[in-house]
């Protein structure tokens, strides 16, 4: 499993806004996202390089995106499972 998730590369970061709806939407508008997935009311979302919680944080709130908190994590195996999913989708 530890391997799978080191596979997804790039940046894994948690987040919860005042909308997770729209945060996702938006995220989703991000040239270096690969993925923005909610979990109940957290959005796990998957960058295609490093990225910072800072510049994620900005990017998003440029967007009208209003943010409590925000985190980077470890890719979990349904994270895994979803960007495999997602990608074999559009291929």
């Amino acid at each position: 499993p530890a391997n799978l998730q080191r596979s997804l590369g790039g940046s894994m970061f948690a987040l919860q806004a005042d909308s997770g709806r729209a945060a996702q939407a938006a995220a989703r508008t991000l040239q270096n996202v690969r993925s923005a997935t909610l979990f109940g009311e957290t959005l796990h979302v998957l960058t295609q390089s490093e990225h910072t919680p800072e510049r994620l944080r900005a990017q998003l709130m440029e967007r009208g995106v209003l943010i409590g908190e925000l985190t980077s994590i470890q890719p979990s195996l349904e994270d895994v499972f979803i960007s495999l999913v997602g990608h074999a989708h559009t291929n």
